[in-house]
């Protein structure tokens, strides 16, 4: 649920009763607005202290942040999937398990028992790579080239340290190709295309899981990083900055803290406006996990001296005040009325933190 936040004042349905003689007497507020009497910022079931003279419960005044929550339920996923550009084909003789993720310098699948790898790189294999001059007499030079020989660097193909990434195929990087083929199987040609490597710049996560002994279809892959969606309504926006904070739960149990990556505008389910938030959680969530309750949570008063509503007595003609325990008996102290959040309140005057107010037995209210 929705922390609720309001400014408290006097109005239509508050029915001012004159019954103290200090200070013209009070009503319990609380009530009266209809507001849950439990406490939100203790989650004990111990029973509240009462006090010696009147026997009726008492609340320590505490100092802390008032603070509202917003809640939604996310949805997790791993981002869009796609589908893996390799054009390698037949029977399907070895697969990983959906879920799995392949890092730079693995295969991604095994078709007719020769593997798919995974590369590091931006740029995708458009071309044939191989050791050859063009018709300027030119050898083939660029950033696929480059990709390619850092490929083979990182793996420990060098031809015996004369390799380098220069981003020009000439017969040092033929032969570190085909010693690169010739170790892991495949047909030791010096030539590199899309049947052999897929360049990507970090590490994928497979999305499907072909059937081995099939005819390969398609590979399909998606992010590693997990991502949140979720949607929260109009009023929600101030309590969603950009790179801010949210928590992440499944029922009662945390599971992490997520940064919020983006805020967009975007159609609630009834129609109304409202905004789909991205999320990245901060800590991995167990993939078999889909739903998990997502809270936001803002600030509205910080430092500030807060007791429950309940114990907000409403003073004939104006103003509000607070039955404090003192040595000599109960008192009645004045104060002003801040932010609201559930059924804790802010407030300022004579009062301090460590006092001890009174509240009724039966949340109901009563005279001061």
């Amino acid at each position: 649920m929705n922390g609720s936040r309001r400014k408290i004042r006097v109005g239509a349905g508050i029915f001012v009763l004159a019954v103290s003689a200090l200070l013209g007497g009070g009503f319990l507020l609380g009530p009266a607005l209809g507001q849950d009497t439990s406490t939100s910022t203790d989650d004990s079931t111990t029973e509240p202290a009462r006090s010696a003279a009147t026997g009726r419960p008492t609340e320590i005044v505490t100092r802390g942040d008032l603070t509202e929550k917003k809640e939604s339920a996310g949805s997790v996923s791993f981002g869009d999937s796609w589908v893996a550009p390799f054009e390698a084909t037949g029977v399907v003789t070895r697969s990983h398990p959906k879920g799995t993720v392949v890092q730079p310098g693995e295969p991604l699948i095994w078709l007719a028992t020769q593997p798919v790898y995974l590369a590091a790189g931006e740029v995708p294999v458009f071309r044939e790579l191989f050791y050859g001059r063009d018709a300027d007499k030119k050898l083939q030079s660029g950033d696929d080239v480059r990709q390619l020989q850092e490929f083979l660097l990182a793996q420990g193909f060098d031809d015996g340290e004369r390799l380098t990434a220069d981003g020009e195929f000439g017969p040092t990087t033929q032969r570190a190709v085909k010693a690169w083929q010739k170790e892991n199987g495949l047909p030791t040609t010096g030539r590199v295309d899309r049947t052999q490597l897929v360049f990507h710049p970090t590490a994928i996560r497979i999305d499907n899981e072909p059937m081995v002994g099939a005819q390969f279809t398609e590979l399909l892959v998606s992010n590693v990083e997990q991502t949140i969606t979720a949607s929260f309504d109009d009023r929600s926006r101030s309590f969603l900055p950009i790179g801010g904070t949210v928590e992440l739960a499944v029922g009662d149990e945390s599971l992490s803290t997520g940064t919020i990556d983006s805020v967009d505008s975007a159609a609630q389910d009834d129609g109304s406006r409202g905004f789909s938030v991205k999320i990245t959680p901060d800590q991995p969530i167990d993939a078999e996990i889909e739903r998990v309750t997502v809270t936001a949570r803002k600030v509205v008063a910080d430092n500030a001296l807060l007791v429950p509503a309940r114990s907000i007595l409403a003073l004939a003609g104006s103003g509000y005040a607070v039955e404090v325990r003192t040595e000599a008996g109960p008192e009645l102290r004045r104060i002003e009325l801040g932010e609201f959040v559930d059924d804790m309140v802010e407030i300022t005057g004579d009062i301090t933190e460590g006092d001890e107010v009174i509240v009724p037995d039966d949340g109901i209210g009563g005279g001061a």
